[in-house]
């Protein structure tokens, strides 16, 4: 690849999610292109195909891991199937970025990170939020000292969310991996991702046996710092900005982030406010604030070109951190998640 030459994707699966990515990838057609979309139901991939002009629908993932004109992968499937998806990806050679949550469990996400390694591909996390001018602008006030030592986090994510994904466990439900991801990286990105070394956690379930809808949990880390995280998918929608930021206390200041926790339109510093939007004023959009969904693959880029084979931004040690936070919270209010599919079965199950 040159500086000029287009980077061209492909998607896995034509959910809400991906739809978001596609549209905020057209801010940048000059250096990218989704040339192919892939999802286990044919006509579903050629009816989104045809929305977005793609020009390859496959009803297979497999077709797409084959396909030779396609540099790198957006893996967008069911939480239970991002293990496998992806790695069916590195395989064939495909440079691959995986929606959050990266796998179910900390162990899959090592297994993919080495195998990312042995077949020299890239790969990272799709926490898009690291790469947004919100949380770019977060890391460079607190490098530089303004609100002195961190004493304490606090970090908000309610909504309401009742979508199968996320109800049900055998799809990899629950908000811990849904929302609370975004939490607990919001915690993490400002600890440099050390892992807690005490976690305390509560929580109840949507419906009996199914995944967890409220996670309220304090962690504490070894340089005096502690958290506060609250998640839940069980709240009204209508006063999201009212209920959702980030927190972080100093000895000399605070940092405000403003909702939503993964893509904040705004910071506070000590009293200033900092604009962050990036907003393209698309339309189309299934979430609020996915058109920063772009500052990530302008990452993916610039590292494929360099030939990274991580970003240097979003690590993989920073993607293994949330993972084990996250197990530890499933540990916590005693949630077990169904095993980890790692066929290459993908219909829905």
């Amino acid at each position: 690849m040159t500086n000029k030459t287009k980077l061209k994707w492909g998607l896995l699966c034509c959910g809400l999610i991906a739809n978001d990515f596609t549209i905020s990838m057209s801010n940048l057609a000059d250096q990218h292109e989704i040339s192919a979309i892939a999802d286990y139901n044919l006509e579903s991939a050629k009816k989104f195909a045809q929305k977005f002009n793609i020009k390859k629908a496959y009803g297979s993932y497999l077709e797409i891991a084959q396909d030779p004109d396609i540099d790198v992968v957006y893996v967008a499937t069911r939480n239970m199937h991002h293990y496998a998806a992806a790695k069916l990806m590195i395989e064939h050679g495909k440079h691959c970025i995986v929606e959050k949550p990266f796998t179910c469990c900390p162990i899959t996400a090592r297994k993919l990170f080495d195998l990312s390694k042995e077949k020299k591909t890239f790969l990272m996390e799709a926490l898009w939020s690291n790469f947004t001018p919100a949380y770019i602008k977060l890391r460079e006030v607190l490098k530089s000292g303004v609100i002195g030592d961190l004493v304490h986090i606090q970090s908000n994510y309610m909504d309401n969310v009742f979508l199968e994904r996320v109800v049900n466990k055998k799809f990899g439900g629950g908000v811990i991996l849904d929302l609370g991801v975004y939490t607990i990286n919001s915690v993490l990105v400002a600890v440099d991702y050390q892992r807690p070394i005490k976690v305390k956690a509560v929580g109840n379930l949507y419906q009996e046996n199914e995944s967890e809808c409220t996670v309220t949990a304090v962690l504490e880390f070894s340089n005096n710092v502690s958290a506060s995280v609250v998640m839940t998918g069980n709240t009204t929608h209508d006063y999201i900005d009212q209920i959702n930021h980030t927190l972080y206390v100093g000895t000399k200041g605070y940092i405000k982030l403003s909702a939503m926790v993964n893509c904040p339109a705004y910071l506070e510093v000590n009293g200033e406010r900092f604009d962050t939007s990036a907003n393209d004023n698309n339309s189309g959009y299934n979430w609020i604030n996915t058109y920063g969904l772009r500052f990530e693959a302008q990452e993916v880029r610039k590292c494929i070109l360099n030939n990274e084979i991580s970003s240097s931004i979003h690590k993989p040690e920073h993607t293994l951190a949330i993972s084990d936070t996250m197990a530890q919270l499933h540990k916590e209010i005693g949630m077990e998640l169904s095993p980890t599919i790692e066929d290459y079965d993908f219909k829905i199950i």
